[in-house]
């Protein structure tokens, strides 16, 4: 059987509160029994529980990240920047591969709302703004990346697909070529459109 919260506190020959105070860091505690309470935690393999800290309204450590398709480099480096970074600050990522599926989409986004995650970074391009409407009513932050919602006040990172497109023949015309092609994979894509226009 796990160990509680109050079996911490009566190995510890401590309060239930104090306990609470040092795994959230709150509180006056003395070094010493703040280093006591984590030997013991440490003894009896107690991990505080993310579901309890999510229900009085705590952080959970956790980031959701909703992306297009994983097995795409671009998006790989980016679920791998944001699990470094999140790790680096003692956050946990739920990445959520949607494969461009508006339902998968929701459903994932659903999901992460009732996991209480502190935040959503999505880089898919949401399609349902109602949706979104509802979590930016639930309090949780949210940040899009390479696809922007002016409906929407929420923070965007957008990637200036025109300069790449433009950097890109640049690049090869520098090099000498003059006989450049130039593969579009989706002409309704914006992205797609700005990289040609840039490259032109």
């Amino acid at each position: 059987m796990k160990p509680t919260i109050y079996d911490v506190a009566q190995a510890a020959g401590v309060s239930i509160a104090t306990v609470s105070k040092v795994i959230n860091a709150t509180g006056r505690i003395s070094d010493k029994t703040r280093k006591h309470v984590h030997s013991v935690m440490e003894q009896l393999k107690y991990q505080p529980s993310m579901v309890a800290a999510a229900l009085t309204g705590k952080s959970t450590y956790t980031i959701g990240l909703t992306l297009p398709d994983l097995a795409n480099p671009f998006f790989a480096e980016i679920a791998r920047s944001v699990e470094d970074r999140g790790h680096e600050h003692g956050f946990n990522v739920f990445i959520c591969n949607t494969d461009n599926d508006p339902d998968k989409e929701v459903k994932y986004l659903s999901l992460l709302s009732q996991k209480r995650v502190d935040g959503i970074i999505s880089a898919t391009r949401i399609q349902n703004d109602q949706f979104l409407k509802k979590l930016i009513q639930q309090n949780i932050p949210i940040a899009l990346i390479t696809g922007e919602m002016p409906t929407l006040a929420v923070d965007t990172v957008m990637v200036d697909d025109y300069l790449g497109g433009f950097q890109a023949g640049n690049h090869l015309l520098e090099l000498g070529h003059k006989r450049i092609a130039i593969l579009v994979e989706d002409m309704d894509n914006m992205s797609n459109r700005e990289r040609l226009r840039g490259c032109k």
